[in-house]
């Protein structure tokens, strides 16, 4: 009997630390809507004349599970090409806003998108880009329905948004490219450092827990987000952008990613002196010289470069 006692007690414990860090993943805390504007206005991270200058339009775009995802629209007319932007965990679309002027300098469409259960759009959970990639691609069916099926869609993406844009691009053939800021390669891999690291516990024992009472309550296994596995048949344009000093996300992630890529345009760039999400601040110019060379690569547009603007103030 005291043997069975004690049993039932490790398991309900067990359950119950995988069913904290499940929540970690699919219900974590998040930053308002409203909150992460004023974070970026404070931060000079987004000029609010330049902003009110451009021709947005929010917009709210169906998801195939039945919610909406809130969006804003910024057209540059008349052009063929867009780039969806999607940002990172507890964050909303005010963080991908840093990153407009490198694509709308160039003549860029501009779709930022607030992620599933973040900021203003629907959807009970955050799945790191089991559901995501789809909402990504009922974007791009939303945008090739404005600028017309024979236009170019591409897609930026940071943290959390690197790898749901990596997993969209293996369900989506049409896009032209994928930018991945700082992904992590498999979400298992991932979930296991932050348990060694931050909280000196057994990922060994509690992530594939975690991963059962994800299951149950969200609907998928962790093993089924591994941006890493789905490269392996992507044959879209991709450049991976890690920062060489991510203590968060390590930037051996991005080269593995990188080697995983087999078919089709690949390119790294590993930023000097970048933390976590970081690479754009500490290296603009540089930032914008690769991602022209990119662009130009996937047959895009010239390498022009976005920090000479003429239609934008600044970055």
């Amino acid at each position: 009997m005291p043997f069975l006692v004690v049993a039932a007690f490790v398991t309900l414990l067990l359950v119950g630390v995988g069913w904290y860090f499940s929540g970690q993943v699919v219900r974590p805390r998040l930053f308002g809507h409203d909150e992460t504007w004023d974070i970026e206005l404070d931060k000079d991270r987004i000029d609010p004349v330049w902003w009110n200058s451009l021709p947005t339009q929010e917009v709210w775009i169906d998801s195939p599970f039945g919610y909406k995802i809130h969006s804003i629209w910024v057209p540059s007319t008349p052009s063929k090409r867009t780039v969806i932007l999607v940002h990172g965990i507890t964050y909303t679309l005010s963080g991908s806003v840093k990153y407009m002027p490198l694509f709308w300098n160039r003549g860029f469409n501009v779709l930022l998108i607030d992620d599933r259960y973040h900021g203003k759009s629907g959807g009970w959970n955050c799945t790191f880009g089991f559901y995501e990639r789809w909402d990504v691609k009922a974007c791009a069916d939303w945008v090739y329905a404005q600028t017309g099926q024979d236009s170019a869609v591409g897609l930026h993406g940071e943290s959390m948004g690197g790898a749901i844009v990596l997993q969209a691009s293996a369900v989506d053939p049409r896009l032209q490219f994928v930018v991945s800021d700082c992904a992590p390669a498999d979400l298992s891999e991932e979930l296991g450092a932050r348990l060694s690291d931050d909280y000196r516990l057994p990922a060994w024992l509690i992530v594939p827990v975690a991963s059962l009472v994800t299951r149950l309550r969200a609907g998928f296994w962790f093993s089924q987000v591994s941006p890493i596995h789905d490269v392996t048949r992507v044959e879209t344009p991709i450049l991976f952008v890690h920062g060489q000093d991510d203590d968060y996300v390590r930037p051996q992630m991005a080269q593995r990613l990188y080697d995983a890529k087999v078919h089709g345009l690949r390119r790294l760039y590993l930023a000097p002196h970048a933390t976590h999400a970081q690479s754009f601040w500490q290296n603009k110019l540089e930032y914008d010289r690769i991602l022209g060379a990119f662009l130009k690569d996937a047959g895009l547009m010239n390498a022009t470069s976005a920090t000479e603007p003429s239609r934008s103030s600044r970055q």
